[in-house]
């Protein structure tokens, strides 16, 4: 009984030591789980008025892993792709274009979107 409890205390200190420690490390860059894991991707700057939480839903709907990462612009989705980049490169137009609904100044509110372009194609907002 006299070790049970200092044992308690060592081992809750050094739980507590590994929580503060990863807490310093601030928060996980959003890139770690896309942009960080290899193979292709595709890129699109989100415009003015589109939520990219509806587009994010878009693409993981059609099968897709992506993620909106913050950038001094508002924000860019980041699409991985498992295949070949040009052969889902139409694919994934298509469902960023159905993500024409923005919960961005009210819910369900309508959005007209400009013609999907990445960032890697000519007429591209970057």
């Amino acid at each position: 009984m006299s070790l049970g409890i200092p044992l308690l205390i060592i081992v809750v200190l050094i739980v507590l030591g590994w929580y503060f420690f990863r807490m310093a490390k601030g928060p996980k860059d959003p890139r770690d789980n896309v942009e960080r894991q290899g193979g292709q991707h595709l890129r699109y700057r989100v415009p003015t008025g589109q939520d990219p939480a509806v587009v994010v839903a878009a693409l993981t709907k059609a099968g897709f892993t992506a993620e909106a990462v913050p950038v001094p612009e508002g924000h860019d989705v980041v699409v991985s792709l498992a295949e070949n980049r040009e052969r889902d490169r139409g694919r994934v137009r298509d469902a960023i274009a159905q993500a024409d609904v923005s919960a961005i100044g009210g819910e369900g509110t309508s959005y007209e979107l400009p013609p999907v372009r990445f960032l890697d194609e000519p007429g591209s907002p970057a």
